[in-house]
């Protein structure tokens, strides 16, 4: 096993340009970065957003060419704000996905859920009809970073057996400076770390020890023979 470098991290989105159209530098100002260690996990699961399904599409689309799985889940039953047609957060992800060489066969739909647990308990279900489930060891979420750890907690919650990964996506108003998209990007990822002590203590979230996390993974990568990049280690 090797323990590659920050540097190894941003290659997975740089190598793979035709899955990714944003400037060069944006890995440096926060468009997408690890939250976690990364290895190839069982399944890719993105968390949809009727704001933002581009961003997410082209980094889970990045990470799937890269080898990090074979399988992601599209999960989101929402109708996309600004598009002239209703379609569903899942159905623009997939959408994404495929114009960035995903294969419509590797791509699982989930066009029900409305929240962040419901994005994990449908993903679930899904996977337990189709004999898939008791197989799936470890996913990686992708998920707007306005929430921070609210997804990965979230996970460690409603999936507890699975090893969790995380990669944030901020939009790219943001890593293009644009100073009213900052300005509510702040905003909101402010709102959502205060939420997160009380939904902990009402039980919808786990916390999670990341350096504990870490050991984890690699431990997980070194088991099955697999390759480990370490996590961003700054936030937007």
């Amino acid at each position: 096993m090797q323990n590659t470098s920050i540097l190894s991290y941003k290659c997975i989105m740089k190598n793979y340009s035709f899955a990714y159209s944003g400037p060069e530098d944006s890995f440096d100002r926060g468009y997408a970065y690890a939250s976690t260690a990364l290895t190839r996990a069982d399944f890719g699961l993105i968390y949809g957003n009727k704001h933002m399904c581009r961003e997410l599409a082209e980094t889970a689309a990045a990470h799937y060419h890269a080898g990090l799985f074979d399988k992601i889940i599209v999960s989101g039953g929402v109708i996309m704000d600004n598009v002239e047609s209703d379609i569903l957060e899942a159905d623009a992800l997939a959408q994404g996905l495929m114009k960035n060489g995903v294969p419509k066969l590797n791509i699982i739909f989930e066009r029900a859920a409305r929240n962040t647990q419901e994005n994990i308990v449908n993903s679930k279900d899904l996977l337990h009809k189709a004999g898939l489930f008791a197989d799936t060891h470890s996913v990686i979420g992708f998920g707007h970073a306005k929430a921070g750890d609210r997804f990965l907690m979230t996970l460690a919650k409603s999936w507890s057996k699975v090893l969790p990964m995380h990669v944030q996506v901020a939009p790219r108003q943001v890593f293009n400076g644009e100073a009213q998209a900052c300005k509510e990007f702040e905003r909101e990822r402010q709102f959502y770390a205060r939420k997160i002590p009380a939904y902990t203590e009402m039980g919808y979230l786990h916390p999670v020890d990341h350096d504990k996390l870490t050991e984890e993974i690699s431990d997980y990568a070194t088991r099955f023979g697999q390759g480990f990049s370490a996590a961003f280690p700054s936030s937007p």
